[in-house]
């Protein structure tokens, strides 16, 4: 994606009242730029699918909420673009993000079999069930993000 593609957009939501679009914008680069903790990056990164797909909206359902997003992104999409680390779609994920995050968020563990090696990256480094939904948090809310900057002129 190109910023000639994105700015118009961006420069409009600017402008009018997308608070929920900003906080997700927001919640995305402060914990890629500024936080190096994976805990606290996770919870972000959650918080900001969670203020993009919710809208303002206060009662929607965590099913709801899945459903949209699978609908949004398409629910076989790939978390693993490049395809390096084997298929995983949206639609395996999602939900697992959302338990992460609320475990995380209220000071729980991790289920022993989340703590166990799921995949190798191509660098030799073994990733947890953990690992690779913290990654699909990532993945989820910057293409949430690109495709609402990409469609918003359709949408206002």
């Amino acid at each position: 994606i190109s910023l000639r593609e994105v700015l118009p957009a961006f420069l409009k939501i600017a402008q009018v009242n997308t608070g929920y679009i900003q906080r997700a914008i927001r919640y995305y680069r402060d914990a890629c730029e500024q936080v190096e903790n994976p805990v606290i990056q996770t919870v972000a990164w959650v918080m900001g699918i969670e203020s993009l797909y919710r809208g303002g909206r206060e009662d929607v359902e965590r099913s709801q909420l899945v459903n949209e997003i699978c609908d949004a992104l398409g629910s076989d999409t790939s978390v693993y673009e490049s395809h390096k680390l084997g298929p995983w779609t949206v639609k395996q994920c999602i939900d697992d993000v959302f338990s992460l995050r609320d475990r995380l968020a209220h000071g729980r563990w991790l289920p022993a079999e989340w703590m166990e090696a799921e995949r190798t990256a191509p660098d030799g480094v073994t990733l947890t069930h953990g690992d690779v939904l913290r990654e699909a948090a990532c993945f989820v809310l910057r293409k949430s993000l690109t495709r609402t900057l990409k469609e918003w002129p359709l949408q206002s």
